[in-house]
């Protein structure tokens, strides 16, 4: 854990003492990071989502203005729409229709949605108890790696996922290092 580290080194003492605060500080700089993320990203969408429906009734006009033009040159289209009735009945038939294929679609989605804030929040507790116990839990892990391994398979396995560890911690710290540099860039 990037973070994490960061507060060991930052706080050797703090941490050795109370691995607790710094898990603790690791969760609220996390939250902080995500808190500032939505800062930027909700306004932002906000501010586009209004412009769009600002502009939807001039691009409803527009498309008035064409679809009158079009008439206007193709007489027989006009002489269609105007020969052709309209059926009430068709039409909440077909209402209907789409109700009862949008409604399950819509409920599929409502339990998606709780679904995955359900998942959030036990990934969350995990990653609590994954970073306060983690040495244990290594230290575990080892214990049985040896203990069902040969030793020469086990070391092997340990140096795999040790390096392991230090590759996606250097990829990770370079995503983000990528995308703060990117989002200086674009917001500033």
């Amino acid at each position: 854990n990037l973070i994490l580290r960061a507060f060991f080194r930052k706080f050797p003492r703090i941490a050795k003492r109370k691995r607790m605060i710094t898990v603790l500080l690791t969760v609220i700089t996390t939250l902080f990071i995500l808190f500032l993320i939505m800062l930027f990203i909700i306004p932002q969408l906000t501010e586009s989502l209004m412009s769009l429906m600002n502009k939807i009734p001039g691009y409803a006009t527009e498309i008035n203005n064409m679809l009158t033009g079009i008439a206007n040159k193709y007489t027989f289209i006009a002489d269609f729409i105007n020969n052709t009735q309209v059926n009430v009945n068709e039409i909440l038939n077909a209402s209907g229709q789409f109700l009862s294929v949008a409604l399950p679609t819509i409920a599929d989605f409502t339990f998606g949605v709780t679904n995955s804030i359900v998942n959030t929040f036990v990934g969350f507790i995990f990653a609590i108890y994954f970073l306060y116990y983690k040495e244990k839990l290594v230290a575990m892990i080892c214990n049985l790696l040896y203990a069902f391994t040969a030793t020469k398979f086990a070391k092997k396995v340990i140096d795999f996922f040790k390096e392991a560890n230090i590759a996606f911690s250097r990829f990770i710290g370079g995503q983000i290092t990528e995308a703060l540099i990117l989002g200086v860039l674009c917001f500033f």
